[in-house]
């Protein structure tokens, strides 16, 4: 009988102790929601302010889109050429295709890609590339919507392979549409 109390002491040291670490831990996560609660604000304030910059900034010269979406390959290399090797027209691409709008990331980089792509253009790609149709993924242009996205959304490259992928599987059945409308 002597062991009954001595069990039930050590019981109660265990649940004492116990509750002391489950009143640490809601301590903890109220710090912890606190500080998200001070960083989601500070976030939201970056990106008003961000938001305010981008609309007071008159200074930089619009980006010339009245060739945009391009609808030939050759087109594209000449675009992509001057991208590539002109610094100050890649800035004023990058400026064009960030305030293209869109609540998420997917809806951004279909409205970027089709500003940049015309479906007859599309449909001469692959995403990875095959034997007979180019990679659009390693396309500078691509990469560069891609790092467009990243900026505005923080979208995994996973998110926006899958977006970006699709816009040229389904090109065809696009163009397809056009040509049964016009008929």
């Amino acid at each position: 009988m002597s062991q009954a109390p001595i069990c039930s002491h050590l019981i109660w040291e265990e649940l004492t102790s116990l509750r002391k670490e489950v009143k640490d831990l809601k301590e903890q996560n109220c710090q912890n929601s606190k500080m998200m609660v001070k960083m989601t604000e500070e976030i939201l304030a970056v990106k008003l302010e961000a938001r305010k910059h981008r609309q007071d900034s008159t200074s930089f010269e619009v980006f010339d889109s009245k060739h945009l979406p391009l609808s030939t390959k050759e087109a594209l290399e000449e675009f992509e050429k001057t991208i590539e090797e002109n610094e100050e027209k890649l800035h004023k691409f990058k400026e064009f295709i960030g305030k293209i709008g869109g609540d998420g990331a997917a809806q951004f980089l279909r409205a970027a890609i089709r500003k940049v792509f015309a479906d007859d253009l599309a449909v001469t790609y692959s995403w990875k590339g095959t034997a007979t149709k180019p990679s659009a993924e390693r396309l500078f242009v691509v990469t560069t919507i891609k790092n467009v996205c990243y900026t505005k959304f923080l979208a995994t490259d996973k998110v926006m392979n899958g977006v970006l992928q699709k816009h040229f599987v389904h090109a065809g059945d696009r163009v397809a549409a056009k040509r049964k409308r016009k008929n």
